[in-house]
C-alpha cells in the first residue's frame, strides 16, 4: 500500500470513517472535522501514514472537549505548524515586503520544519540548522516560537 502522503484525496474520508469508530467506542455525541482542519490534515506528509491519522483523529476527539466541531487549535501541535506557516506567509504580499521582515518569516518557518521533523528535539534541530543550541533558544524567543509550535 501507497503511503498516506501519496494519495491525500482519501484523508478525508479515512477521517470520517475513523471518526464514526472512535465515536461508537468512546460513546460520545456526532462530532465532525472543521473545513480548516481537514485542509490542515490534507496537507500534512504523515510520517506515520494511516495509524498516525487515526491516533490524530483519536485525540482530536477526547481532547475535543464535547466540542461539536474539531477546529485545528485541537489538532497535534506538529499539525497546527502548517496553519500557522500559512498564516505567516499570507499576511502580506511577498512583494510588499521588507527584507528582513521576509527573512524572518522564512526563519521562523524554516526552524519549525525543522524542529517538526525531528519531532520538538532541540539539540537536533540546533544541529540541523547549524546554530548552538542556545542560539536556537534565542530564536525560538524571538519569533515566539513555543511548546505549542513543535
Amino acid at each position: 500500500m501507497p503511503p498516506l502522503r501519496e494519495h491525500k484525496e482519501d484523508i478525508p474520508l479515512l477521517v470520517n470513517h475513523f471518526l464514526e469508530k472512535m465515536i461508537k467506542r468512546l460513546s460520545r455525541r456526532a462530532t465532525k472535522f472543521s473545513a480548516d482542519s481537514i485542509r490542515l490534515l490534507v496537507d500534512y506528509q504523515w510520517p506515520g501514514n494511516v495509524r498516525e491519522l487515526e491516533n490524530v483523529v483519536e485525540r482530536a476527539l477526547i481532547l475535543g472537549s464535547q466540542d461539536p466541531i474539531i477546529e485545528p487549535d485541537q489538532l497535534p501541535p506538529n499539525i497546527q505548524i502548517l496553519a500557522d506557516n500559512k498564516k505567516l506567509m499570507l499576511d502580506e504580499p511577498v512583494d510588499q515586503l521588507r527584507l528582513d521582515v521576509a527573512l524572518a518569516r522564512f526563519s521562523k518557518v524554516h526552524i519549525c520544519k525543522v524542529l517538526e521533523s525531528v519531532k520538538g528535539d532541540k539539540k537536533d534541530a540546533a544541529k540541523i540548522l547549524g546554530l548552538g543550541l542556545s542560539s536556537l533558544y534565542r530564536k525560538l524567543d524571538e519569533f515566539s516560537i513555543g511548546s505549542k509550535s513543535v
